[in-house]
């Protein structure tokens, strides 16, 4: 249960991952890809903030400090970089409810993607119709 719970505030990191990284770019002048863990906290509550107005729930205290730990790995810097590109979003999501509502072409793309193996295509689609119009 408790990691199901780190992966769903996980998630809400990751849909706003590039105004992290704008964020964290801004206290990492010399481009190290690493902040201070308190930097590093304070990027997360900017993006908690972007979270909010694209009316997703807003993280806790406490799970901003879980991912604040989850980041650090134990270290007193964070290694952003590794932290962000080790966020990944697995497909659990079935696009069978949507097809019959989709046009006819979106369909024969969708399943095209699917015979070529073309995951990330399809990941990419499946984000932008079912994230709010305003994205981070």
């Amino acid at each position: 249960l408790q990691r199901s719970m780190i992966r769903e505030v996980l998630k809400r990191v990751w849909v706003c991952r590039p105004a992290l990284l704008s964020s964290l770019s801004t206290r990492d002048p010399e481009a190290t890809n690493e902040v201070d863990w308190d930097a590093f906290c304070e990027c997360v509550r900017e993006v908690n903030a972007v979270i909010k107005e694209m009316g997703l729930p807003g993280l806790t205290d406490t799970q901003i400090q879980v991912v604040c730990e989850v980041a650090a790995a134990g270290r007193e810097e964070v290694r952003y970089n590794e932290f962000v590109h080790g966020l990944h979003v697995e497909d659990t999501w079935t696009p069978k409810e949507m097809l019959p509502s989709l046009g006819l072409g979106f369909r024969v793309w969708w399943a095209s993607c699917l015979a070529s193996g073309e995951r990330n295509r399809l990941l990419k689609a499946a984000a932008v119709m079912t994230s709010p119009s305003e994205g981070c």
